[in-house]
This record gives structure tokens, C-alpha cells and sequence, in this order.
């Protein structure tokens, strides 16, 4: 196993892990460009927990690596390149979201879409990321940070260079088979997204396609 750690301007400590990944998923972990940042694998999410079934590596279905991987080598001849926060998401994860906002008297996150009962995350077929400045590791302005949930995080609710930074983004990926979120500037998932099952798979063990971690 290789280790490569990046920091970049926020205080977050990057790591790049070579991990296998089940069968029909694939680590994002040797994507061009690309640094995982995976921090619901960290207590540096919004729950302050590291919410379960996460590492700190991350996972896409084949179809939306390969996506995904598509769009990141576009970026080789520019200055930019991509932080993803999080991939596949394990069921057991959006449970516990779920189970943190109604311990917070939270539960409007659910009830308006920010935290989903069934996340395409759950497929693997969705991803949360945003663009750096590859030589400096610096984030590119989109307004807010990841995971603010509130109106300021939708994709058009922006002036000047913060939306002009948050259309690169979104521009780039849909390039590439990606649909946006309005609702959260950092979110895309593919258009058939709804069509891959919800699994249970967490980040530390193996699984068939046959495994009964499918949902």
C-alpha cells in the first residue's frame, strides 16, 4: 500500500489510499489529478462523527469511475484539478445521518432533500467534489464549503466569480455524463444513477455482486 498525503489551504489533510475495491466498483484512489479528501471517513463532517462503513478511501460504480476518470484527464492541460469528498456511500452511513438529524431536532435536512432517506451515493453512482489549483492545492471560491446546507449552496444562488467558478465545475462534468444538484453545488451523479442498487458494502471488507449487502 501507497501513501500520499496533500494538504491544501483549509487545514485538511488529504489521503491518496491504493485499496481494492469489490467487484464492480472501482477505487478513485489513481485518478489523474484527483486528491480524496474522504472526511465522512473523519470526524470533519457535519455530524462531528465518522459515520460508519467509511475509510479513507473512496469507490464508484465502474460506469461512473471511468466518468469520472474521463473528465479529471481533461483537466491535465490546465491548472485545475478535483477533491472529492465522497463516492459510494454505505447504507449503514445514511442511517446514521438520518439518525443524527432527528437526535438534532434536524429532521427539515431529510424532509428538503439535503440528507436523502435513499442517496444515489448508496449506488455508487454519485459524487461530491469541487475543483483545486493543482500547483498550490487551493480550492477554487464556490461561496461555501461542502456540505452547507442551506440556500447559499445552490448552484445558481451566486454572483461573479463564485458562480462563475461553480458553472466551470458544473460545465465540466456534465461534459461527461454528469448531472447536477441545484441544491448543493458540489453534488453530481450520473443520468441513470436510479438504476443501481443500494448497497451496504463498508469501505473495510470485500464484497461479491452477489453479496446480500445489496438493498
Amino acid at each position: 500500500m501507497s501513501n500520499n498525503l496533500v494538504e491544501y489551504d483549509q487545514g485538511v489533510t488529504c489521503l491518496n489510499m491504493m485499496q481494492t475495491s469489490p467487484p464492480g466498483f472501482n477505487s478513485l484512489a489513481s485518478l489523474p489529478r484527483t486528491v480524496i479528501s474522504a472526511r465522512y471517513g473523519t470526524d470533519d463532517n457535519f455530524t462531528k462523527e465518522v459515520l460508519p462503513g467509511y475509510a479513507q478511501d473512496l469507490w464508484l460504480v465502474e460506469e461512473a469511475a471511468l466518468a469520472l476518470k474521463a473528465a479529471a484527464e481533461e483537466l491535465l492541460d490546465g491548472p485545475f484539478g478535483f477533491v472529492v469528498w465522497d463516492g459510494y456511500r454505505p447504507r449503514r452511513a445514511t442511517l446514521a445521518m438520518i439518525e443524527w438529524a432527528r437526535k438534532t431536532g434536524q429532521m427539515w435536512l431529510v424532509e428538503e432533500g439535503y440528507i436523502a432517506r435513499r442517496s444515489r451515493h448508496n449506488g455508487g453512482a454519485a459524487v461530491d467534489l469541487s475543483l483545486i489549483v493543482w500547483d498550490t492545492q487551493e480550492l477554487l471560491d464556490m461561496g461555501t464549503e461542502w456540505d452547507v446546507f442551506e440556500e447559499t449552496s445552490h448552484v445558481f444562488n451566486a454572483q461573479g466569480s463564485v458562480l462563475q467558478n461553480r458553472l466551470l465545475l458544473r460545465d465540466l462534468m456534465t461534459r461527461h455524463g454528469w448531472v447536477g444538484y441545484e441544491k448543493e453545488w458540489w453534488h453530481f451523479e450520473l443520468k441513470n444513477a436510479r438504476s443501481f442498487p443500494l448497497r451496504d458494502i463498508p469501505y473495510d471488507k470485500e464484497a461479491s455482486p452477489e453479496d446480500p449487502s445489496i438493498c
